[in-house]
């Protein structure tokens, strides 16, 4: 049996030179898990091209990082993440975490030894 957990997705585009000091803060933070995924190419508000191309290998691609957590978790220290971003867009949307039910304590009633 799978037990719906309210948890919230948190998805940050972000420049490559951010992404250290954020997966940093998150581990700290006890968040179960987070990925991070380099673009192949993007570009933000700013509307600069960035692309994987030879030449460009060095400079900055785009960066997805994604985590779950709870609401309330969130709550306590997102400003600070946010300030971490520098100004990288988030998004959040609520999600359902499904997670195994604990398993039941055996029953003693039916020892044989009683």
């Amino acid at each position: 049996m799978l037990i719906p957990v309210k948890s919230v997705r948190v998805t940050m585009y972000m420049k490559e030179d951010r992404v250290p000091a954020i997966l940093d803060f998150l581990f700290n933070h006890q968040v179960a898990g987070a990925t991070a995924v380099r673009g192949y190419a993007g570009f933000g508000s700013h509307h600069h091209m960035h692309t994987s191309a030879l030449v460009d290998i060095s400079i900055d691609l785009p960066v997805i990082l994604q985590f779950v957590d709870t609401p309330d978790k969130l709550e306590k220290w997102f400003p600070r993440l946010a300030e971490l971003a520098k100004g990288g867009l988030i998004s959040t949307q609520e999600v359902l975490v499904y997670h195994p039910a604990p398993p039941e304590a055996p029953d003693d009633s039916g020892s044989l030894l009683q």
